[in-house]
């Protein structure tokens, strides 16, 4: 199996100022298990 078979290229990012509950909500919404965290368009982070 390749990976372009499971991965996703709508990726969902959240910024370092974001709340928790609205990055909850927008997990629980899209139905999304992983976040990348971004800031000022590099990786900062990531969370699940």
């Amino acid at each position: 199996m390749k990976l372009s078979g499971i991965i996703t290229r709508q990726v969902e990012v959240i910024q370092p100022d974001d709340s928790l509950q609205s990055a909850a909500k927008k997990m629980r919404d899209r139905d999304i298990g992983f976040f990348a965290g971004l800031r000022w368009g590099d990786a900062a982070g990531c969370t699940q």
